[in-house]
């Protein structure tokens, strides 16, 4: 009985002491040297080359054959505008965060539409600097005609697009009974608004 009792004094020790133990052979480590790199653009990975860290008591400098290190985000994955730390795993243990700045990649200003240019970033795609164009110089079309604004061309001085738009009030009413200068659409326009006159006179006095 006295060494049941003791059996079991003993296995409640043995359960008291081992997570003790446990916690104190616990992996720990720290990072005691950054990477060389934290500057980014979102079209780059992070690179953890010049990183150190104290692990278990000794020194481990970052190696790419070194297959213990881990970081999230993943040394394969684009970072993004949004990432301000990389955290750091050596042997599936945390040991630590690197900040790092990730900023737009913007390529030249092009053309958006007929209204804005900008610049697309190389890396998300997003549009930063959308203006409106800037055109020193228009010059007319002479395309314009009856009911039909002239159109006016004239060349972007940020992104170098021919840029075309109406000049207001350009339509050529002037030239409304001058059938030598009209264009078949425009005769065929005034040839139904004649008739249309025509009926609505004829409705409006009773003549037959």
């Amino acid at each position: 009985m006295k060494a049941k009792k003791l059996l079991a004094v003993l296995l409640v020790a043995v359960m008291l002491l081992v997570p003790v133990t446990c916690v104190a052979n616990a992996a720990s480590g720290v990072i005691t040297a950054g990477p060389i790199k934290t500057a980014y653009t979102d079209c780059e990975y992070f690179n953890p080359q010049g990183l150190v860290i104290e692990f278990d008591g000794n020194t481990v400098t970052y190696t790419p054959d070194n297959a213990k290190f881990a970081f999230m985000p993943a040394l394969n994955e684009y970072l993004s505008t949004d990432t301000t730390a990389i955290d750091v795993y050596y042997d599936n243990t945390f040991v630590g965060t690197v900040a790092v700045t990730v900023s737009h990649l913007y390529g030249d200003i092009t053309y958006l539409d007929n209204n804005f240019h900008g610049r697309y970033c190389l890396g998300c795609g997003a549009v930063e600097a959308r203006l409106a164009h800037t055109v020193d110089e228009f010059i007319p079309n002479d395309d314009g005609g009856l009911f039909i604004q002239q159109t006016e061309t004239g060349t972007c001085t940020g992104c170098h697009a021919e840029i075309t738009q109406s000049i207001a009030g350009s339509e050529k009413f002037d030239d409304i009974f001058d059938y030598d200068n009209i264009t078949e659409t425009e005769g065929t326009i005034l040839m139904y608004i004649q008739l249309f006159l025509v009926t609505l006179i004829q409705m409006l006095t009773g003549i037959q």
